[in-house]
């Protein structure tokens, strides 16, 4: 997948949103099982910042899983493990975790959310966004953000495969078919997704994967790939300038591939309301998910 730096780093932008005091808030309640206590890098560092809009959770070192078992009378045996983005700097709960397991639970899809691992950021919210704000002015070096991201995908991708594995070993206990597990990713997550799945060494790959406003660079798809969901808004200002080279690549090795390319919605469109057709995309993804013959009942 090839990325610019400075591309890479508009992710972080699209996502920063004036500081407010949140004070009088408080973060999400969202119960989380340890995937390998073995991965912890030190003390456990997380923590929940407000951006004005969405909760974040930060500096997290010990990869978890929450987990949204199907909820309405007639399971499909489905299971999804959401990775939300956040440029690998946070991960975006409340825009592209929780909610969308909620809405995955009552399809009856058993729902996975992860909490992968995160780069370091600064322990305050105020030296935090002072943080962002040298991101985005360049003010940082460039080979050292490149060596970041390079260590930042490699360790979300292993938290993935650990939790991959979480649910086929759990997968009798939410009632899962461990030939229905997919991914969804977003923005990061879908960049963590496509390794994944291009890992020929990462153990049992997922059964579909649906990459939300993510990378469309050219890749070597693996043998046999599995079917592709794609959805990105044409207005992305990272990311909506791409030519179509994963979906070009993924279609000529024979995989079942479906991109919805929207006029509008921006980047992180998510679980937020944008007046455009992107705002469908959930209702069409749980159509392609039918389908492809991975859930039955009517959405």
């Amino acid at each position: 997948m090839r990325y610019a730096v400075s591309s890479f780093y508009w992710i972080l932008l699209c996502f920063f949103i004036a500081h407010v005091d949140a004070s009088d808030l408080e973060p999400p309640n969202m119960t989380f099982i340890p995937l390998d206590a073995s991965k912890s890098e030190g003390e456990n560092t997380e923590q929940w910042s407000f951006n004005g809009a969405e909760w974040w959770l930060r500096n997290t070192n010990l990869p978890s899983v929450s987990v949204y078992p199907a909820t309405n009378d007639s399971p499909t045996g489905a299971a999804v493990l959401v990775i939300p983005g956040g440029g690998f700097q946070f991960v975006s709960m409340s825009n592209e975790g929780w909610p969308i397991a909620e809405r995955l639970a009552a399809q009856g899809i058993t729902a996975v959310v992860l909490k992968y691992r995160t780069a370091p950021t600064p322990r305050s919210d105020d030296d935090f966004f002072e943080f962002m704000g040298r991101l985005f002015s360049g003010r940082i070096d460039p080979e050292s953000l490149r060596a970041q991201r390079a260590r930042a995908v490699s360790v979300a991708k292993a938290d993935a495969q650990l939790a991959l594995a979480w649910i086929n070993e759990n997968a009798a206990q939410y009632a899962i078919d461990s030939s229905r597990v997919g991914i969804l990713g977003f923005s990061a997550g879908a960049m963590t997704a496509m390794a994944v799945v291009l890992d020929p060494d990462g153990g049992d790959p997922p059964a579909f994967l649906g990459a939300i406003y993510g990378d469309l660079g050219s890749v070597a798809p693996p043998k046999d790939p599995m079917p592709l969901f794609v959805a990105i808004a044409s207005d992305d200002p990272l990311l909506g300038h791409q030519s179509f080279g994963l979906i070009e690549d993924w279609h000529g090795a024979g995989g079942s591939t479906e991109l919805h390319w929207y006029q509008g919605g921006g980047h992180g469109f998510g679980s937020f309301s944008k007046g455009t057709t992107s705002d469908r995309w959930f209702d069409q993804f749980t159509a392609w998910l039918i389908a492809e013959g991975f859930t039955t009942q009517a959405m």
